[in-house]
């Protein structure tokens, strides 16, 4: 039985596959139609999918086009994420670093079909957070919103912010009115 279904689903893969060589659209274009036109978590996991693959200028021009005000949130924020996770142009992580700040609680509530231990978006504002105390600020106003895993990815990237510069660390959290105490029994109880 295990044997049928590993075989008829290589079958399926090749048959995608095969369509993508024969002149149909491509996975880049299918998820960036999906990333333009879907909504909610379909849209989001698109995005996500399309920060990880290869894009033409062409997409990542369509998918900047998303990250304007006129565009919903969602929108906004995860384009600006694929967008500045595939140039790691620093406008385009200050464009995406800008966008998280204005919610930071979507970053850890809004959902998507992306299965792994971490988040995403977080991930990548953790990354930057070394040298942009507005994504370490967006990481500090995430704490109320966070909770389970997510609290445990924040709070590793809290410690390595805390560990790494602790005058600035402790600056940004009272400059964020975060909860002092908590904040410090978070990073410590590790």
């Amino acid at each position: 039985m295990k044997k049928t279904i590993i075989i008829a689903s290589f079958l399926g893969a090749i048959s995608v596959l095969s369509g993508c060589a024969t002149g149909q659209q491509s996975v880049e274009s299918s998820l960036l139609d999906i990333a333009v036109v879907g909504e909610g978590k379909e849209s989001n996991t698109a995005s996500i999918l399309l920060s990880k693959i290869s894009l033409n200028d062409a997409s990542l021009e369509k998918l900047y086009s998303l990250t304007g005000q006129d565009q919903p949130y969602a929108k906004r924020v995860y384009s600006s994420f694929a967008v500045a996770k595939r140039t790691q142009y620093w406008p385009d992580i200050e464009r995406f670093i800008d966008i998280a700040s204005e919610d930071p609680a979507f970053i850890i509530t809004s959902e998507s079909d992306v299965v792994g231990p971490n988040n995403d978006l977080m991930s990548f504002l953790s990354y930057y957070s070394y040298k942009s105390d507005k994504a370490l600020s967006t990481l500090i106003r995430m704490v109320p919103a966070a909770d389970g895993a997510v609290l445990e990815q924040l709070s590793s990237a809290l410690q390595i912010a805390e560990r790494g510069d602790p005058a600035r660390f402790n600056k940004l959290v009272l400059q964020n009115g975060a909860d002092k105490t908590f904040i410090n029994q978070l990073i410590m109880e590790d």
